[in-house]
């Protein structure tokens, strides 16, 4: 959660915490390789996707 809340507006932290975002693959790509960087350990799963409510 630290790292959504360095990386993410206030506004938006409770919509992904609860999974109700689907952010392009292109950016959770990117977003994917600054957490592993930051030593969080992720797996991508682009097909389980919820559309996003931005």
């Amino acid at each position: 959660m630290l790292w959504l809340q360095t990386h993410f507006e206030d506004e938006h932290w409770n919509s992904l915490a609860s999974n109700q975002v689907k952010i392009p693959l292109q950016d959770a790509e990117e977003l994917f390789k600054d957490a592993t960087k930051a030593g969080v350990m992720l797996n991508l799963l682009p097909a389980l996707t919820v559309p996003g409510r931005f």
